[in-house]
């Protein structure tokens, strides 16, 4: 059985359970035991509490980072503990990367850089809103926010590189060996591509339904995944969906979400935020890839903004009861679901 968890301050109580992953009513008990997926025994944790509005959120291999509505980055050791400032006066982030050169993020005037080795923070590429960055070993990649164009800085590179996205204002994006795909509000279409080498943008997945508003996209070797929020009026817009790396086989996993608003992968599940609607009815959910319905993770939460995961948990942010402006959000992170 699947656990209903809401989080309410650093506790969280199970209120309801619902059927398994993976129960195939055509199928006998033992079948059904050997494809269930559940999530984990243990409760979600609070790693930092009491955070005005934390936002976009990342991660490395020891510490949790966000950017909070104060104007800074901060981080945390991933199992908790005193919160440091990374940067103190970070300007009006728009956006959030980490790896294991440096920290980035993106303002109304350049994207900023600092490095886990040197002095900084230092400027990587001025006149520019740099909004939904992630980064590979290969370079750092941006949209711009006010003009629509997606650019890359090359590792060890001075100049950023503009492909062919102008006039595409996306939400997100990410990026494989070859090609960077971007959630994208661009009237019929969902997702959108272009090559990391350059060239124009290519139509890849047209809207499936809803009202157009893409926030976050992942891919892994075969597939894409994204989440489209809908409109809060219109809530029956809103869905998870995944197709093909070509953009074939689009479908819809599922519309039983609430402002999905963004999406993680690993080898075996894709994970969401759904912001909700209320102060704290947003949630953390996951599904199987095996094609199994979603579960909830955690449940009950106060608006949950980004996450990222690791081999082991999913970390996310909770913007807190009131949005952006609250002083009551969190970081947290759960153990991952299995499957038997």
């Amino acid at each position: 059985m699947l656990r209903s968890l809401v989080v309410v301050g650093r506790s969280v109580m199970v209120l309801a359970s619902v059927p398994a992953c993976g129960d195939d009513s055509g199928a006998g008990e033992d079948s059904q035991r050997a494809h269930s997926c559940e999530p984990s025994p243990q409760s979600p944790k609070v790693l930092a509490a009491a955070l005005f509005g934390p936002g976009e959120l990342a991660i490395d291999d020891a510490r949790v980072y966000w950017v909070s509505r104060s104007r800074e980055v901060q981080r945390v050791v991933k199992i908790g503990g005193a919160i440091d400032v990374v940067v103190p006066d970070a300007g009006e982030v728009k956006g959030l990367a980490v790896d294991d050169q440096g920290v980035y993020w993106g303002t109304q005037d350049a994207l900023m850089s600092l490095p886990k080795q040197g002095p900084g923070p230092v400027v990587l590429a001025p006149d520019t809103v740099a909004e939904s960055i992630t980064s590979d070993a290969g370079g750092i990649y941006w949209l711009h926010g006010s003009t629509g164009w997606l650019y890359i800085l090359e590792r060890g590179g001075s100049t950023p590189t503009r492909l062919g996205l102008g006039g595409v204002y996306g939400f997100g994006l990410t990026v494989d060996a070859s090609t960077i795909y971007v959630a994208c509000d661009c009237g019929e279409q969902d997702i959108v591509a272009a090559s990391r080498s350059g060239g124009p943008v290519a139509p890849l997945v047209g809207n499936l339904g809803g009202v157009d508003n893409p926030q976050s996209v992942a891919v892994d070797s075969t597939d894409i995944y994204w989440v489209d929020s809908g409109d809060p009026f219109v809530p029956e817009g809103a869905y998870v969906a995944t197709s093909r790396k070509d953009g074939t086989q689009a479908r819809i996993i599922t519309r039983d979400v609430t402002r999905p608003i963004d999406i993680a992968v690993d080898d075996a599940f894709a994970y969401w935020v759904e912001w909700g609607n209320g102060g704290a009815d947003g949630r953390l959910m996951a599904v199987p890839k095996s094609g199994d319905e979603p579960m909830v993770l955690a449940g009950g939460l106060p608006h949950p903004r980004s996450l990222s995961l690791d081999a082991d948990f999913v970390y996310w942010s909770n913007e807190g009861t009131e949005g952006s402006d609250s002083s009551d959000g969190s970081v947290m992170r759960v153990a991952k679901p299995t499957c038997r």
